[in-house]
């Protein structure tokens, strides 16, 4: 495939934001997805039972399956 038509395939492809909920650390993060790579940007929001931190910002690889209360934004 050439660069100009990746270039205009990536152009298509915006970033997206969602809402999850991480059932095991009970934290709501609102997400910035990728699409070029698959990954996601991960930042609490808010936590059910404790406060967040830096140290809760992830960065991995998107997987649909995997995520409860997901919401489009």
């Amino acid at each position: 495939m050439t660069l100009e038509l990746q270039q205009k395939k990536s152009k298509n492809k915006s970033i997206a934001k969602h809402v999850d909920y991480d059932k095991k650390s009970k934290i709501f993060y609102t997400n910035i997805y990728f699409p070029d790579s698959n990954h996601v940007l991960k930042i609490p929001l808010t936590s059910c039972n404790n406060e967040v931190s830096c140290d809760d910002i992830k960065i991995e690889k998107f997987d649909l399956l995997k995520y409860s209360y997901l919401f489009y934004y």
